[in-house]
């Protein structure tokens, strides 16, 4: 079994203080590859969200983490023990010309890893926001597996192993939250009857900043606890690992997950196999601080 990260960064620009090894509160695309470096050799965090809604993306991210940061990667490999998970664009809300992108830069990442005699895959999973339905679950996964057939049947030295991908549902309202039993069965369903595949695990992820938003607060903490029950109750049914996972800010409104706070938040999302660290947590507070509730995250949760 692969490991489950219990921490994942965000680049949600949400920090009030500069970055402290920038100097600057906005981080540029061209310095995100070094951001992602540090969240992982010095703040300890094992799992990077690498964003590619809404915002531009530095595409060459693996070439330029392995090529500038080799002897880091060779000790801790991306895809077993760190992991950087794509957070690809909902194309049925923005543009979809950055997801094929997204889907090719998957299956070049497998290549980059074998060349450089690193662990392969090093990406293997996608974060898909805002999801509504099983259908943008289907389509997904349709669509990269055409993809790697079509890139392993053109290019002579594209062998890959990644013929699926692990495609992360993100909930984000609370009508979806409440039916998000049938979209995973429909998902699942459709795996088993088109790929012959049943997952091992699934990796389940619920935003409790956006969730605040659209429905206030206590309707946001409630949402958050009845969505841990019903994926473990849907992994019961289905005999599925389930590693549910919640996005949250610092602020109590935005889900309360800062250094500050970092007991009572872990107690507050007993059940969840990883949580978020964004901008404001990474950077407005001291920087020890920072490193020891990371440290105690990564320790007790889940």
């Amino acid at each position: 079994m692969r490991k489950i990260p219990a921490t994942m960064a965000t680049q949600h620009p949400d920090n009030a203080r500069e970055a402290y090894f920038l100097g600057s509160r906005f981080i540029p695309t061209q310095d995100e590859i070094e951001e992602c470096y540090r969240c992982f050799g010095e703040l300890g965090v094992e799992e990077f969200m690498w964003d590619w809604e809404g915002k531009f993306v530095d595409e060459a991210v693996i070439d330029r983490l392995f090529s500038q940061y080799f002897d880091y990667f060779k000790k801790h490999e991306l895809g077993k023990d760190l992991f950087l998970t794509f957070r690809v664009p909902n194309i049925w809300i923005e543009s979809s010309h950055k997801l094929p992108r997204a889907f090719m830069n998957l299956l070049s990442a497998e290549k980059a890893a074998k060349t450089y005699g690193l662990h392969s895959p090093p990406l293997f999973e996608v974060i898909l926001p805002m999801t509504t339905s099983a259908d943008q679950l289907i389509y997904l996964q349709r669509t990269f597996s055409k993809i790697s057939k079509a890139t392993q049947d053109i290019f002579f030295n594209m062998k890959s192993d990644l013929d699926l991908v692990d495609v992360i549902p993100l909930f984000e309202e609370f009508e979806i939250i409440t039916d998000c039993q049938s979209i995973l069965t429909k998902y699942v369903r459709f795996l088993e009857s088109e790929f012959r595949v049943k997952p091992r695990y699934m990796r389940v992820f619920t935003a409790r900043s956006d969730t605040a938003v659209n429905g206030g607060f206590l309707p946001a903490k409630l949402a958050v606890k009845m969505a841990i029950h019903l994926y473990n109750d849907f992994g019961r049914r289905e005999g599925i690992e389930m590693y549910p996972w919640v996005g949250g800010g610092c602020l109590p409104f935005r889900g309360g997950i800062n250094p500050e706070n970092i007991g009572p938040a872990i107690d507050e999302y007993r059940g969840v196999s990883t949580l978020t660290v964004q901008s404001a947590f990474r950077y407005d507070y001291g920087l020890d601080e920072v490193k020891r509730a990371i440290e105690r995250m990564n320790a007790e949760i889940p």
